[in-house]
């Protein structure tokens, strides 16, 4: 197997977070207490390993590369990560009670993340739960290719009693021709004497900036590449980059490695407070997530890692701490100061990344504690601040990223949104992954856009989410408070008899198994209630008002006027959904980043934002409460959520030209 020189191995640790103080030792302390392993199988994938009595079937999955989908962290409380005992027995626990059917506990079903394994056991993983493909798609944006990269072709002369120049300041005298600039390592210093004389001086330059990174052997100036990562909370995306023709050459996705510890930022950052080991095992679970992504470019390309020269990454503040290493716990705690938002370069060989060894990677700078490295490659991919029209930005997702401005001044603030449009807190909601409904249409029928086409629906995720809210609407089968209607209500619509009630929850029948409960259109409520309290916020300090919208819609029976929102999302890029150009432009354009003035507006709006935040959230709530309706405020959208993360201030973006 191909190593790269001076890196460290990044894998999982054979340990999950809920063992990972699982070291039984004797009572003298003087030695270790040898216990028997257990053989767990998981089908299709013919999959095996062993383990210690006691480990859970989700952390055992997670030890061998094989990440079930999970929203809660182990938790038991999201329901996502079921799988079916075939072999073995595993006790239902009150979690398996409380989230599955009775029919499924009796067939076997069982939550991975409680079921511990304590004989020989095999079980079944659905399709549903291996990890999703991120869609990659949007609109692309022509821009100038200038990579940070270049590759520069010398045939030397060879040295002589005449020319007795050292093999460096040959080649510093041969780029000084060119224009360039260079300063070289001691690390490529070795490999000089070597590689002139196989290649008889005949060789390329590896440049990134005025560093050399590597010298090679002939004419190599077609293959340079780069890659571009966006490590999501959820979802880590990789793009494989042609930086000669700054075409993409391949684009992956999986579940972000970090998964096992917590769906969110804040159990991340929980888990980190245990320790110096806890970050590190935090960090080298999203580089062995990179590492695998890699693998699967450099596969699908069909290039090797040493033609891959610099990595550049975004994420939010939290995502970004825990690559490096670095502790994230101030983010937690009054006033919310991360360790660095600047713009950082780390060799990639010190990192443990499986590109060039003597390549680099780096971070764009984030704008604020909760305004992140992806939002900045999202402006400058998409150009919404070149122009002189009131443009917003809005990364939707669970902490979800606003930008609002235009060229002359520009303001940027989150808002906690929940995980809604992740599909997460949704009965039957699910990732972007085939199967998942992602588009509905209601009229005298249900029509549903599936991903993967002509397969089963299997459940619902954000995108379809909000088509069905808004469709359920405009089709008169929910009033404007958020309420599903009782089929006596509307006798004589088409779709009177998909209105049903489950568990005592009034619902709607999307599809064989699928339906959208009236708890899940809360969730969405509250996501949408936070969203738009950001922009409103925003608007408000910049002083600038959107025009109500005055056109009705129709719809089968009687409904009042539907008023378009206060605010429309004029850009939308989704976790779900990443921008290929977004990728492409945070390749080159480190250089726009550096040259951008960004400074942190020191005006608080924390007051401003709560009330407001209260107010969206109780104005969704009040009929429901009148009317008896049960419903409860969530932790993440309610004070207590602001208070414990805080509300990030807006953050002031002056362009310089």
């Amino acid at each position: 197997m191909w190593r790269w020189p001076g890196a460290r191995r990044a894998h999982l640790p054979n340990r999950g977070p809920r063992e990972l103080a699982a070291k039984p030792r004797s009572s003298r302390g003087d030695s270790v207490v040898i216990q028997r392993k257990l053989e767990v199988t998981y089908v299709p994938f013919d999959r095996t390993t062993r383990v210690p009595p006691g480990t859970t079937l989700f952390s055992a999955a997670h030890w061998i590369g094989l990440p079930i989908d999970s929203t809660c962290g182990g938790r038991g409380t999201c329901g996502k990560c079921k799988v079916r005992v075939i072999k073995g027995i595993a006790d239902a626990e009150t979690a398996d009670h409380r989230q599955l059917r009775p029919q499924e506990i009796a067939d076997g079903w069982r939550l991975s993340c409680q079921a511990h394994i304590h004989e020989d056991m095999t079980c079944e993983v659905p399709q549903l739960l291996r990890v999703p493909k991120a869609a990659t798609m949007g609109l692309g944006r022509l821009v100038i290719l200038d990579p940070n990269v270049r590759k520069v072709y010398f045939e030397l002369k060879e040295p002589s009693l005449e020319d007795q120049r050292s093999d460096l300041a040959r080649l510093k005298d041969a780029l000084t021709e060119e224009g360039h600039d260079m300063v070289a390592g001691v690390s490529v210093l070795r490999t000089l004497p070597q590689v002139f004389r196989e290649a008889n001086f005949r060789v390329t330059a590896v440049l990134a900036g005025e560093r050399l990174v590597a010298v090679e052997a002939g004419d190599t100036t077609e293959q340079c590449y780069g890659v571009a990562f966006d490590v999501g909370t959820t979802t880590l995306v990789g793009t494989l980059m042609n930086l000669r023709t700054g075409m993409a050459a391949s684009v992956t996705s999986t579940l972000n490695g970090q998964a096992p510890f917590g769906a969110d930022v804040i159990s991340r950052i929980s888990h980190g407070m245990n320790g110096p080991e806890a970050i590190h095992e935090l960090q080298l679970a999203v580089i062995s997530t990179m590492n695998s992504v890699l693998a699967e470019l450099y596969r699908d390309a069909g290039i090797s890692p040493m033609q891959t020269y610099e990595a550049v990454v975004v994420g939010n503040v939290t995502m970004l701490h825990l690559l490096l290493g670095v502790d994230p716990s101030p983010l937690s705690m009054m006033p919310f100061t991360p360790a660095f938002m600047d713009e950082l370069t780390v060799d990639a060989g010190e990192l443990g990344l499986h590109i060039h060894p003597h390549g680099y990677v780096q971070t764009l700078p984030a704008l604020g504690a909760y305004v992140g490295a992806d939002i900045v490659a999202g402006v400058l991919a998409t150009g919404v601040l070149r122009e002189d029209k009131l443009r917003v930005f809005v990364d939707v997702g669970t902490n979800g990223e606003i930008v609002l401005g235009s060229a002359e001044r520009a303001l940027a603030t989150a808002a906690p949104a929940g995980p809604a449009f992740e599909g997460s807190q949704i009965k039957c909601g699910m990732r972007a992954t085939v199967g998942a409904i992602e588009g509905v249409q209601l009229g005298d029928r249900v029509e549903l856009q599936i991903i993967g086409g002509d397969v089963p629906a299997e459940g619902i995720c954000g995108s379809g989410l909000v088509d069905a809210v808004a469709q359920l609407l405009l089709a008169g089968l929910m009033d404007h408070s958020g309420r599903l209607k009782l089929p006596g209500d509307v006798p004589d619509h088409p779709l009177a008899d998909r209105l049903i009630d489950i568990d005592g929850m009034r619902a709607f029948l999307l599809a064989d198994g699928v339906f959208l409960t009236q708890r899940d259109i809360r969730e969405l409520q509250f996501a949408k209630g936070s969203i738009a309290t950001g922009i409103k916020v925003l608007m408000d300090i910049l002083g600038v008002t959107a025009p109500r919208s005055t056109s009705t819609a129709s719809s089968p029976s009687a409904t009042p006027p539907v008023r378009a929102p206060r605010s429309r999302f004029c850009r939308i890029a989704s976790d779900r959904s990443p921008l290929s150009c977004r990728r492409a432009s945070s390749m080159w354009s480190c250089r726009v980043a550096r040259t951008s003035m960004i400074r942190s507006s020191r005006c608080s709006v924390f007051r401003s934002w709560r009330q407001s935040l209260e107010r969206h959230s109780a104005g969704d709530l009040r009929g429901a409460r009148s009317r008896g309706e049960r419903h409860r405020r969530p932790s993440r959208l309610g004070r207590g959520y602001l208070w414990r993360i805080g509300a990030p201030a807006p953050v002031s973006l002056a362009h310089r030209r």
